[in-house]
């Protein structure tokens, strides 16, 4: 028998029972996710329609299938102590939740941001400009709101921006004003001060109204060392060091960003790769993407993707850790740049605002958290 996915208002199928129940154990399908032997529905989701570990039994009128051993059924959980656990790394029942899976999501429509640009761009005008960090405030607080966190429970954690122009118009006049007259040494400090505003101003809610709140702990000065010492080895060694130069400022700002949940604690970042590793794919991508006229750049891309996420890990107060994936491949990735390039010349570039939102979702809903 074939199955049918939804995600969202896109359909996709058939599938066999087999696929389906291995993208539920992998997470690739979520708890949201929603299944049906038709096309036309009626359609549940695989959290609702699960009754045997780790597999979905598949939303139908007909008897559902056996997709896992039916000697494994599922011990009964509230869905508030699962999500509690996922977020939190906690046991339930005195046993150690297994691998849990969780996504984001974007929302964003192209109409959307065609719409935000336009009205963006007429304020600008008839202000000569002077809306411009309110305009960067407003532009930021809607992509914020349409990335969504999901839980493989099937709850949502929203994001929201609360950051004004005022705000940011004092901060950016007061830091380039310093930067000029440092002749540029406050620079570091006025990237970190910018950096703080926006990912201090970033918060989210989870469904049951618990609170998330992020923030920023780097400061201006080791920003400076960092970029000082890299920068002199870089040159020193006629730009070899600059994989390991890339990498100490990836695990630095990963290092200093913070997740406190509302009675969960605070979850930590941190970032393992190495400069060895980076060097490796640069020179394998770079040697494939020239060889092959460019087409591996999109393979290039995801790889680099995979060693930027695959190498970020987040730690709970209470040790449990849960690391970072990248799901997307190359070649979804060529097939979504070839569509956009086609239909941005078909309509006169007017495509260009449902591609940027399409690159958007490739790049964001491919990255995955799983328990290790």
């Amino acid at each position: 028998m074939s199955y049918f996915v939804k995600r969202g208002q896109q359909v996709s199928g058939p599938y066999t029972g087999d696929q389906v129940k291995n993208w539920v154990n992998s997470g690739k399908l979520l708890g949201t996710d929603q299944l049906s032997s038709s096309k036309q529905g009626p359609w549940k989701t695989i959290a609702q329609a699960t009754q045997v570990s780790n597999s979905p039994a598949i939303a139908q009128t007909e008897p559902t299938p056996n997709l896992a051993d039916t000697s494994t059924v599922n011990t009964a959980r509230s869905q508030s102590q699962v999500e509690k656990a996922q977020m939190s790394g906690g046991n339930i029942s005195g046993k150690q939740v297994g691998v849990t899976t969780s996504r984001f999501e974007f929302t964003g429509t192209g109409g959307q941001l065609l719409t935000e640009l336009i009205v963006s761009f007429f304020l600008l005008i008839i202000t000569f400009g002077l809306y411009g960090p309110w305009y960067v405030c407003r532009f930021q607080r809607w992509w914020t709101s349409k990335i969504k966190l999901v839980l493989s429970s099937g709850k949502k954690v929203e994001f929201d921006f609360s950051g004004t122009g005022g705000n940011f118009l004092a901060k950016y006049l007061i830091g380039y004003l310093l930067t000029f007259v440092t002749f540029g040494l406050y620079a570091p400090f006025f990237f970190v001060s910018l950096v703080q505003f926006f990912v201090d101003n970033t918060s989210g809610r989870t469904n049951d109204r618990k609170i998330v709140n992020l923030r920023f702990n780097g400061s201006g000065g080791q920003l400076f060392v960092n970029m000082l010492v890299g920068s002199v080895l870089t040159i020193i060694t006629f730009g070899i060091y600059f994989p390991w130069f890339y990498c100490s400022l990836i695990k630095w700002f990963t290092e200093n960003t913070q997740a406190d949940i509302e009675g969960l604690g605070t979850l930590n970042l941190s970032f393992t790769g190495r400069g060895g590793s980076l060097l490796a794919t640069v020179l394998i991508g770079y040697l494939l993407t020239v060889i092959t006229f460019g087409i591996y750049g999109f393979w290039f891309q995801v790889n680099m993707f995979k060693f930027l996420y695959g190498n970020t890990v987040v730690t709970t107060s209470n040790g449990k850790r849960y690391k970072l994936a990248f799901s997307g491949t190359g070649g979804e990735n060529l097939l979504l740049s070839l569509k956009g390039v086609v239909l941005c010349f078909l309509t006169l570039g007017i495509y260009i605002f449902w591609f940027i939102v399409e690159q958007t979702k490739f790049q964001l809903e491919n990255i995955e958290s799983k328990s290790t």
